[in-house]
């Protein structure tokens, strides 16, 4: 693997150095033992302005505002590159580090920057420092009661105090030791993941970085209390290595939420979610859960008559719980979107303002048929919010008008729902297809018969490229399912990646695999569509998908072998072949 932003921030994130002291940070990236004068505080001007940017977009990614987050500051010290103050009340970056950083050039440092305040960032809200205040009382509660009672013993023997001391030290300093290691470590994983979340290009190849901020700073190779600048190294691509596991998952998750593989799906959110908490994984587990129950209902049922405007975030067949005959269909269909609207309360709990999460309360309220809480929950709070940030969220303003819509009609005000579609269909091509509904025609575009059949990197079948190129890696999920992955560029996946995502042992559904571009794939179809072309010239030529699945920030087009990715210009964005076998 090639070194990259990561890995050369990551290399010097070893934070919290024995005989730091603790009333200056409670962490920082690195700190130098010697002393300097009280700092000063960069309060306006661009380098504040750009550094403070940074930190609210991934302040707003993290989207956990439960608690405010810590101020941000630059500071004119060169200390200790960034830090989190022991009060947890700022986090801060050094002027010479934001220095050193836009040196690599803008787009990099960037990167750079994004990346150091997401571990930092990490640190906040994954609580390390409480977590080391229990681990503190643990110690002087159980810890020092069995130190005093192998003292006693060792007593007995010839330098007893003496080994009963060195015993109490090495167990104290294996500990400190222990939990600095987790806590970075943490930090450093999840604190990538933020930055990638923030929508930053944290896998950038800048092999210079590490020597800059040692040479920068002047620090040297070895310093004490740190491992060395190569075990860094090779510790920050094993972070690394976890950050892109992080990428695989979710980008995964929410394909295969894309082709009705709902249980797959909630296997690899669940798995994510065990360390990493967002808005978003929570509200695609409320959505897939939602699909699942919406595959219990009857095919005529009036509450899946129109296609309802649930919103899957990707910024991320029926289920297999059992048949007709072994379960009461309308308890479970009922139990499933209980649990979607759970998941949709969870996303914001973390964060009250977030639109989507709302609208698809509102869209599992109106599969219950209980249109009074739909309708608060589409009109008071997904529209209203919508409409506050037009920017990430216009899209799910104008879906909670088109839920608004179908409430009408499904409260016996067809003219009045059916006219509001109307003067939807200009904007969204989902009103346009429930305008149609509601009045009884057909659909406007001609239907697929074998849909596109592209290419990617010169591949036209997942399977079988797969089958040529070596594995890059395989994960275990829950020690059962399993997803590889292949990226090796000298296989000729130059410009994509490939997943197969396998069952677990007993199962009987298709292994799957995924063939995706990746973000600007620069490659052309031979009938000329390329990323930026536009939905309506890709329907007119192919026909509609056979089904698809609305996003926070476009669609996904599912036609019989590939998956279309739009954006919210209504814009090819990316594109995956999959095959099921």
């Amino acid at each position: 693997m090639k070194l990259n932003v990561l890995s050369l921030i990551f290399s010097i994130i070893l934070c919290l150095p024995l005989g730091i002291s603790a009333q200056r940070t409670a962490f920082s990236i690195l700190a130098n033992s010697g002393t300097e004068n009280q700092a000063e505080y960069l309060t306006s001007g661009p380098k504040y302005e750009k550094a403070l940017e940074i930190y609210n977009k991934l302040v707003d990614a993290k989207g956990d505002r439960r608690f405010p987050a810590p101020a941000f500051v630059i500071s004119n010290s060169t200390r200790n590159v960034a830090y989190v103050e022991a009060d947890y009340l700022s986090i801060g970056l050094e002027e010479k580090a934001f220095d050193i950083f836009m040196g690599l050039g803008k787009r990099a440092g960037e990167n750079a920057i994004a990346a150091v305040l997401g571990h930092e960032l990490s640190h906040f809200y994954e609580k390390h420092q409480w977590r080391g205040n229990i681990l503190d009382s643990y110690k002087d509660e159980i810890l020092d009661k069995n130190i005093e009672a192998t003292a006693k013993a060792l007593n007995k023997v010839e330098n007893g105090q003496q080994i009963s001391g060195d015993l109490y030290n090495a167990v104290e300093s294996t500990k400190a030791k222990l939990v600095k290691f987790s806590n970075e470590t943490q930090s450093d994983y999840l604190g990538g993941f933020l930055a990638y979340s923030a929508g930053f290009d944290v896998f950038q190849d800048l092999p210079k970085m590490y020597d800059k901020i040692y040479d920068g700073y002047g620090f040297n190779d070895s310093i004490p209390g740190y491992a060395t600048r190569n075990e860094r190294k090779a510790m920050a691509e094993q972070s690394l290595e976890r950050v892109n596991d992080f990428v695989d998952l979710f980008e995964v998750a929410n394909l295969l939420i894309a082709i009705d593989r709902f249980s797959d799906a909630r296997i690899l959110y669940r798995y994510i979610l065990q360390e990493y908490q967002s808005r978003e994984i929570y509200n695609n587990l409320g959505v897939l859960t939602m699909f699942e129950a919406m595959g219990y209902f009857d095919d005529n049922a009036p509450e899946t008559k129109y296609k309802l405007p649930i919103q899957l975030e990707l910024n991320f067949s029926k289920s297999s719980r059992g048949g007709a005959g072994e379960v009461d269909i309308e308890k479970l269909r009922k139990e499933l979107l209980q649990e979607a609207i759970g998941y949709f309360d969870s996303a914001i709990g973390l964060d009250p303002t977030y639109p989507p999460a709302y609208q698809n309360k509102a869209c599992a309220y109106y599969l219950l048929n209980d249109f009074t809480r739909a309708s608060f929950y589409a009109e008071t709070e997904a529209k209203v919010r919508g409409e506050a940030d037009t920017i990430q969220y216009g899209k799910t303003a104008i879906d909670a008008e088109i839920l608004l819509g179908l409430i009408k009609i499904r409260t016996g005000k067809i003219g009045a729902g059916t006219k509001q579609l109307g003067q939807l269909r200009g904007k969204s091509n989902l009103a346009k297809t429930n305008f149609r509904i509601a009045k009884g025609l057909p659909p406007v575009e001609k239907a697929s018969e074998d849909g596109p059949e592209w290419e990617i990197d010169g591949a036209d079948d997942a399977y079988i490229k797969a089958r040529r190129a070596s594995k890059s890696k395989d994960l275990n999920i829950f020690e059962a399912d399993k997803l590889r992955v292949y990226d090796e560029k000298e296989d000729g996946l130059e410009n994509s990646k490939i997943y197969r995502f396998k069952p677990r042992a007993g199962d009987e559904r298709p292994d799957v695999y995924f063939m995706i571009t990746d973000p600007g794939y620069p490659g052309e179809t031979w009938d000329e569509f390329k990323v930026g072309s536009r939905r309506n010239a890709i329907v007119k030529e192919y026909g509609r998908p056979n089904s698809s699945l609305e996003t926070v920030n476009g669609e996904m087009m599912v036609y019989e072998s590939m998956i279309l990715i739009m954006d919210a210009r209504r814009r090819l964005s990316r594109w995956v072949l999959f095959t099921q076998r």
